[in-house]
């Protein structure tokens, strides 16, 4: 697409959950491309922390900024220099600074994690998934790949395989509908269980959207539990997937 349509297009990444490695931000700027990032998800910081990561040539080349953004941008929101901001308040978001201050430093703190630590972790809450969850529940988890196609798991990034999406269709006779696993994330959240919502990635017989969930790890959880032993880091998050196995039978029944 690049060497398509040249300046006349510009590529951005959805990459706003955060489930990416520094090395393929690296190789999508280098491409030309924006990567979109959020601090609340899986950096675990406050929501509305959303920001832009913008390659420095398409930054040199970019257009003034549109008057009407002033109605919603302060100058301090944006890069020095970058052209058109002058134009808006000279004010700053505190709050916006704030989120953005916690989010950055759960990022920190993972950054000087090594490769070995994550994947420990990481191998670890799928472990506990799928013993506390997938084997004691009619539940199944719903693969991160076209059918068939496993080998392109082993190309994922690091960080997408810190969420597990879970198939919980069979949790109701003919079939649990995406409606009601909505009614459940709301009643697990109100019993002080959090987890992902639900997501359209399944279809039941009759062509409706079926019951999904998701369960993730934020870089603080990982950070956390990196040192812990490997006896000590099974029993954290076999405890962890209990108590959601525990809230979403309550809440189906």
């Amino acid at each position: 697409m690049c060497d398509r349509h040249g300046d006349a297009a510009t590529l951005v990444v959805d990459a706003c959950q955060a489930r990416i490695t520094s090395t393929a931000i690296n190789d999508y700027l280098a491409r030309g491309a924006i990567v979109f990032v959020t601090g609340s998800k899986f950096m675990g910081g406050p929501p509305f922390s959303g920001f832009a990561l913008v390659p420095a040539a398409l930054a040199l080349r970019t257009p003034p900024l549109p008057e009407g953004l002033a109605t919603i941008f302060r100058r301090a929101e944006w890069p020095a220099g970058w052209p058109g901001a002058g134009a808006l308040p000279d004010s700053v978001n505190i709050g916006l600074l704030l989120r953005l201050e916690a989010s950055l430093f759960e990022l920190e703190r993972f950054q000087e994690l090594d490769d070995a630590h994550v994947w420990r972790v990481i191998h670890a809450f799928h472990a506990a998934v799928r013993a506390e969850i997938v084997d004691k529940m009619p539940a199944r988890r719903v693969a991160p790949y076209p059918p068939g196609d496993v080998a392109e798991a082993d190309s994922h990034p690091v960080e997408m395989r810190t969420l597990s999406t879970l198939d919980l269709s069979a949790l109701k006779r003919g079939g649990a509908s995406f409606e009601d696993a909505q009614a459940w994330h709301k009643a697990m959240a109100l019993a002080g269980v959090r987890v992902g919502q639900p997501v359209k990635c399944v279809r039941l017989s009759d062509g409706r959207w079926g019951a999904t969930l998701r369960i993730g790890l934020a870089m603080g959880q990982v950070v956390d539990r990196a040192d812990l032993s490997d006896e000590d880091l099974a029993g954290a998050f076999a405890a962890d997937m209990a108590a959601i196995r525990e809230a979403l039978v309550a809440a189906a029944a």
